[in-house]
Parts: C-alpha cells; structure tokens; sequence
C-alpha cells in the first residue's frame, strides 16, 4: 500500500467495495499551481487501470466514504510513473515535486445481483471477473482473484444459458454457441478458483507452527476446492487442469487412491483433446511427475497401515501371554509360532483387529475381497479359532 498523508474536508459515509462503479471529482496542483480542476473520473474500485485512469488514485479512493472530499499530499515520484505523468500532461514537472490532489467521492454504483441481471449481462460480468481473477493471480494476489471469481461464479451458475437443453429439444447454432462460451467461462472460473485456494493452502501450511499438516482452515479451502473442481469437471468432463488442481486437492487429504484416479484423468485429457496446444507439454510432465509422487505416498501409507495392524497383533499376543522383558525376543518368538497356535490362544474373548486399532487411534485398512473370492462385502467383526494348517479350511478370512 503506497503511503500518502491525507487531510478529510468532509467526511464521508460508506466506503466502496472492490469492483463497484465510482465516479469521483478531482482537482491537480503542483507545488501550489494550479494544473487541472473538476475533472471527473468513472471507473471500478480496485481496476482503475483497466479504464485508463492512474492507480494512485484508485488507492485513495478506497479509503474514502460516500460524499468525502480530501486533500492528499505525495511527492510525484511515488503518485505517478512516467506514463501517468504523461497522461496527465505533467511531463516538465520533476519527479520531487509535491502533488496536491483533491479528491470528491461524488457516486458509488453497487454492483447489481445476478437476479437483476438479463442473461447476456451475467455473461458479460462473468467474462469481466475471469479477466481481473487472471490479472490478480498474475501478481499473486490470491484472495482478490479467488473473490473476482467467485463473483463470476454468482452470476453463472444457475443460469439458464449454461443449462443443458432439459427437454431434448434442438438448438439453433446461434443458442448453442452462446451456451458454450457461457458453459465455458463458468468451467474457468470454478477451475481459477479451485487454483487460488490452492495456492492459499499452501501459504497456510508454509506459515504453520507445523508445516505440511492441514489446520481447519486450510482442511476447508481443501474441501471448497474439491468442490468447486467437481463443479468444474461436471460441466467440460475434458477439461484437463480441473481433474488435476482437482487431484492436487485429494492429496492434500491424503486420499491418494482418489488423487492418482483424477490426475490419470486429466493425464487422458491432454494426450486427446489438448495435443500440441500451448503449455500441454510441460503440464504433462508435471501431471506425470505428481502422479509418480502420490503412487509412492499411496504405498508408504499402505506399509505404514500395515504395520500399525502388526504392532497391534504383538500388542495383543504380548497383553494375553508371559513373556519376556526383551520386546525383540517377544517378537522373534511370536513370528515362529504357528498360526493355528497363537491365533487359537487370542481368539477367547477378545476385541477384534478393528476394535483394537480404533481403541489406539489407528485404522485398519479395509479388503475390497475374501483371498477366496467369496464374502466381498462380509467383514467378521470377532476373531474365530482356526483349525491346524493340516485341517480342511471351507473359507480362508
């Protein structure tokens, strides 16, 4: 934020928000001369350069009020860059020159709700959001971008002129291509969105006391990610940088199964409908190279569960038996035995693997199938003696 000493005439009432049309008063002197007065100029806070009206201007305006006047005092060298001087016609005053600039906040016009609008005008606004979300996120200002396209988003999402043909009906190519683009520019918008989150998330964990874990409110940008990426894949199926911001976010959950299904997803996409086009290479090899990644992850938990299964098997054996204080002794010894002997002994009267692991805050994982191919869906919930590996076995669990 530029830092500029301000003195209020007449204070004002409610300020402006990001996006809102306001039309402002201004008058220019430098060094106590005179060089231009009552000019007015229209704009949307927060954009006054995508209207050809210097920056510095659109910084004091969002500090003042409805109905504010105001003088403020900056050296030239920090108000205006050399296009603005020469906007302004100030192109023979020295950069050490004070400017004096009196502001006048003459009207702010709220931007109107989706349900004022006429479907042409959602369109319109929606394509204005998606342009300033891209600029924002340009210069890393996520949280500006992630509102632009959430804004974007209201106005869309709902409407009538993404909305699938809900009778059947034929379209004239006029209707469906304004469909398409209107489908579209909702699909960017849910994606972009999806991406600033992302980012965020990511700022959150590199500030945390403990880096790399999800706080709540980095666990709930995760969860509106997946959903807006959902939203996203539901209306252009083929839209590769969805399914893997999508994939990116199921990771971050530790959901690999699900990560490595939707980044193989957007992996198809770019290898059928994006060839050759600008930047599908290098996203290919990223996609790849987190694919390999998360395949990794995947296993390492898969070993870690395991072995959480098998720490509660000793832990159990050792609770039922008298063995030794050497923990490496107990162990060699319980590995040797038959498994006919030791899961007898613990059968009696004892909590399940699923139990024990819940008790311990652990978890289990859960078999998709029997090894017999029977009994996919039937999980016995209490241990059962066996029989001596000699004996016929009908099912094996």
């Amino acid at each position: 934020m530029l830092k500029f000493h301000k003195i209020v005439i007449e204070a004002g009432g409610d300020k402006p928000c990001e996006h809102d049309r306001v039309v402002v008063h201004l008058d220019v002197q430098v060094n106590g001369e005179v060089k231009s007065a009552g000019q007015t100029l229209t704009f949307d806070l927060g954009h006054a350069e995508d209207f050809g009206i210097v920056k510095f201007v659109d910084h004091v305006v969002e500090t003042m009020g409805l109905g504010e006047q105001c003088v403020v005092s900056v050296p030239c060298s920090i108000a205006l860059t050399d296009a603005d001087r020469k906007r302004w016609d100030l192109e023979s005053i020295s950069p050490h020159d004070e400017l004096a600039l009196k502001f006048r906040l003459h009207d702010i016009q709220k931007i109107k709700k989706f349900w004022q609008m006429s479907e042409s005008e959602k369109v319109l606004m929606t394509g204005v959001m998606k342009r300033r979300g891209n600029k924002l996120v340009k210069t890393k200002q996520y949280v500006r971008a992630f509102h632009a396209y959430k804004l974007g988003i209201r106005f869309l999402r709902g409407s009538v002129t993404v909305q699938a043909d809900a009778n059947g009906g034929r379209k004239d190519e006029c209707t469906a291509l304004e469909s398409d683009g209107a489908r579209l520019l909702l699909v960017l918008c849910y994606s972009n969105a999806a991406l600033c989150l992302l980012h965020l998330v990511s700022l959150l964990t590199a500030s945390s006391s403990t880096p790399g874990t999800l706080d709540d409110t980095a666990r709930q940008m995760v969860l509106l990610c997946i959903k807006y990426c959902t939203s996203a894949t539901e209306l252009d199926p083929n839209y590769a940088k969805s399914w893997f911001r999508l994939a990116k976010a199921q990771a971050l959950l530790g959901e690999y199964n699900t990560a490595i299904q939707s980044a193989e997803r957007s992996l198809h996409c770019l290898k059928t409908h994006s060839p050759g086009t600008d930047g599908c290479e290098p996203l290919i090899r990223e996609v790849e190279s987190s694919l390999s990644d998360w395949r990794s992850a995947l296993i390492d938990a898969t070993r870690q569960e395991r072995s959480a299964v098998r720490r509660a098997v000793l832990r159990r054996y050792r609770d039922a038996s008298t063995w030794s204080d050497d923990e490496d002794d107990d162990e060699d010894a319980i590995e040797k035995l038959p498994i006919s002997v030791w899961s007898n002994h613990l059968a009696a009267n004892m909590m399940s693997l699923h139990e024990e692991l819940e008790a311990f805050g652990e978890k289990m994982p859960e078999p998709n199938m029997s090894r017999s191919g029977r009994g996919a869906n039937r999980i016995n919930s209490r241990l059962s003696t066996i029989q001596d590996e000699d004996s016929e076995v009908d099912e094996m669990f």
